[in-house]
């Protein structure tokens, strides 16, 4: 599949896969490695905000996006500066209210959970799940900000896409159903987590 023949969410995920086997294939051959995901998310960071001022955007701009990832130079940060604030709400608004659907669509939100998500990585892997206190039940519902079920930068495509697999096409939907900044956002909360 290529990028100009990607419609629907279920396209977006099937191109995914596709790139991901290439990849694993080069893997196996010797000639390729992943990055590691902390680098990936910041590379992610430096190509998503090329298109910043883009309030809508398509499947596969998406895919664009995704893939150019793998290449990007990494967004440069201040980690002593990021530690001092770990944690900033990618929202104002309260949850599931239309203000929220509203807000979450935005780069702005998109960019503080990938911020988020970058700093609760970094400190996982630099200081370890026991000493940030992730315990061996800790799940999604749990709440705590350091519990990761997936580190690498495949797997966490791979499943930060699934929720796209049934998903029909949009052509129909699209003004009242834009593809916006919560597509990328909704890959990057999927990516976390195997439930």
């Amino acid at each position: 599949m290529t990028i100009e023949e990607i419609k629907t969410g279920a396209d977006l995920r099937q191109y995914t896969l596709e790139l991901l086997a290439k990849k694993d294939q080069e893997v196996a051959n010797g000639k390729y490695t992943y990055p590691p995901l902390l680098d990936y998310l910041l590379s992610l960071w430096t190509v998503a905000g090329q298109y910043k001022e883009n309030e809508l955007l398509t499947f596969r701009l998406i895919a664009k996006i995704v893939e150019q990832a793998f290449t990007a130079p990494k967004k440069q940060v201040n980690w002593e500066e990021l530690e001092k604030e770990p944690f900033i709400p990618p929202y104002k608004s309260t949850v599931n209210t239309p203000e929220y659907f509203e807000e979450i669509k935005k780069y702005k939100a998109f960019e503080k959970k990938l911020r988020n998500h970058v700093i609760s990585l970094k400190m996982l892997l630099t200081y370890g799940a026991e000493k940030l206190g992730v315990k061996s039940y800790d799940n999604i519902f749990t709440g705590n900000r350091y519990f990761w079920e997936n580190t690498t930068t495949e797997k966490f495509l791979e499943r930060g896409t699934v929720h796209l697999k049934d998903e029909i096409d949009w052509t129909d939907y699209e003004e009242k159903y834009p593809v916006t900044w919560s597509v990328l956002r909704g890959i990057l909360n999927g990516g976390r987590f195997e439930e």
